[in-house]
């Protein structure tokens, strides 16, 4: 809550489709740097949330997934603590992808 994204940021568009390659790839992303903290189903339950003092959100809630691509994407890049961006160590490509995937556990 609280963690607003610029609005040009917040307003542009994921310009990877969701094709069924860019979800596998999201999905492979997603299992290696992701499901410590948000788990599988992105219910904030991973191995490493307890240990955390901030409350892990819970990407398969309807509200936080109507946040626009371009939120999910500059949250992801950038982080916030406690949680990691990814700008050094993931393409954009790959932060695309896992975007897309996201989306899907709200379904």
């Amino acid at each position: 809550s609280g963690w607003k994204v610029p609005g040009i940021a917040a307003r542009t568009k994921n310009p990877k489709a969701d094709s069924p390659e860019s979800l596998n790839q999201g999905k492979a992303v997603w299992a290696k740097n992701c499901v410590s903290c948000h788990g599988n189903a992105g219910k904030g339950d991973g191995p490493e949330a307890g240990k955390l003092e901030t409350p892990v959100p819970d990407m398969s809630d309807p509200e936080l997934m109507s946040q626009s691509d371009g939120e999910l994407f500059r949250k992801v890049t950038v982080g916030r603590r406690p949680m990691p961006g990814y700008k050094q160590t993931l393409s954009d490509d790959e932060l695309r992808d896992v975007v897309n995937f996201m989306r899907t556990l709200a379904k």
